[in-house]
């Protein structure tokens, strides 16, 4: 079928400007640097956390 271009992938690609992972015990921290449409630059943080599983495998439910 080649190659298409998934709508705004490519808008995204050129509005990232710096990406990085920073892992911190249990956590791990993404910082993007990213250009809104009118030109200003803006920093995003994400927080992931492991959790551990359960005596079955499962995920326990946060409390």
């Amino acid at each position: 079928m080649g190659d298409r271009a998934v709508p705004g992938q490519d808008e995204q690609h050129h509005r990232e400007l710096f990406s990085a992972k920073v892992m911190a015990g249990s956590r791990t921290y993404c910082i993007d640097v990213q250009r809104a449409a009118n030109g200003a630059k803006y920093l995003k943080i994400s927080e992931s956390r492991r959790r551990k599983l359960g005596l079955l495998g499962e995920i326990p439910s946060p409390q």
